[in-house]
């Protein structure tokens, strides 16, 4: 399974995913958040499954998600 990461950073958030893509700057989560969805959806049409985890500025996991084919994409 591969991941796509929501994390803060200074000034705003960054999608991190371990399938060699670039991160990504955002301002907002929510912002980060779409695109991390979009990102999993992706991936999942290529037949993967993306787990979707979106941590605050402590570092806690607050929202998780499996992507993959056949299954629902809501995060």
């Amino acid at each position: 399974m591969k991941t796509v990461r929501v994390q803060p950073a200074p000034g705003g958030w960054v999608v991190e995913c371990d399938l060699g893509d670039m991160p990504l700057a955002f301002l907002s989560a929510e912002a980060a958040q779409a695109k991390a969805k979009e990102l999993g959806g992706v991936y999942a049409d290529r037949g993967l499954l993306v787990q979707v985890l979106v941590e605050d500025r402590y570092g806690v996991v607050t929202a998780s998600t499996v992507i993959g084919p056949g299954l629902p994409r809501r995060l």
